[in-house]
């Protein structure tokens, strides 16, 4: 909720300059890749933050998983890309 209310909001403050770019020829397509390449910068700053604080609050996650490693690379990937994905798909 919180992403797509981001989203929302950049997109309602920037309804102008849409409505602008699209009154100049623009398609739909390239105004679809502004919002999505929005989302996608917010995305990776969520992923380059949270990476290393995943990594740093390992230990703590230790007594809650069981049969993962709290630094298992294959299965931080796998979260942060499916994380990643659902979040452009809001976008």
């Amino acid at each position: 909720m919180g992403l797509f209310g981001v989203a929302a909001s950049s997109v309602t403050r920037r309804r102008h300059e849409i409505a602008v770019r699209l009154a100049l020829g623009a398609d739909y397509g390239r105004v679809l890749r502004l919002v999505l390449g929005d989302g996608a910068r917010l995305i990776l700053s969520g992923v380059v933050i949270g990476a290393p604080a995943t990594w740093l609050t390992g230990r703590t996650l230790r007594g809650v998983l069981v049969g993962v490693s709290p630094w298992d690379p294959p299965t931080l990937t796998a979260v942060a890309l499916a994380l990643a994905g659902v979040a452009l798909s809001t976008c």
